[in-house]
């Protein structure tokens, strides 16, 4: 549903986010699909025309640098006259060329060193060094219309958009043995 919204009007979201918060609602909502679906996985991932979404367990001494890409794909089926879906693909390993097809269109990427994860590693405590991590890709940026006060901008107020696409990742202390 969240991705067939994104197919509205930009001025129909913006006032929508300006009188109810319902395009930060939409975006929580989707954060806590990956949470609750995370709890009882050890991933999952969710496809869609306008937005994907990623959430999956890392074991930090696994890797050095985590790549993960957010690209488009052809679908089985044509969804309201777009035959691509958006999705995430992460990588520890090496180049991505044996996972993309040849007609896929890389629309953006995150990359996750191993430093990120600033803790102190406890021996004979393994499970300290897992973490989750969700991923969330938008095609664009029509969830996150400026609401504020626009009238201090040097452009004279016009409002703007955001017209590439958004990935919001988000890392947590993963609870093993809470």
């Amino acid at each position: 549903m969240a991705s067939n919204l994104m197919l509205a009007d930009e001025r129909v979201l913006w006032m929508a986010q300006r009188e109810a918060m319902a395009c930060t609602r939409i975006i929580a909502c989707l954060q806590k699909i990956a949470i609750y679906r995370l709890a009882t996985a050890q991933a999952f991932s969710l496809t869609s025309p306008n937005i994907a979404l990623e959430a999956l367990t890392v074991r930090v001494n696994d890797w050095n640098v985590m790549t993960c890409i957010l690209f488009q794909r052809p679908s089985l089926e044509r969804l309201h006259g777009q035959d691509r879906q958006l999705t995430f693909k992460c990588n520890t390993t090496g180049p991505f060329s044996t996972y993309l097809y040849k007609s896929t269109i890389v629309e953006a990427s995150l990359q996750l060193p191993q430093s990120l994860f600033s803790h102190v590693v406890v021996p004979g405590q393994a499970d300290d060094n897992v973490y989750k991590l969700y991923l969330l890709g938008f095609r664009n940026g029509k969830f996150f219309p400026s609401t504020g006060n626009t009238s201090l901008l040097a452009d004279g107020g016009r409002r703007k958009s955001v017209t590439t696409p958004v990935i919001m990742a988000k890392i947590g202390k993963s609870c093993i043995k809470c």
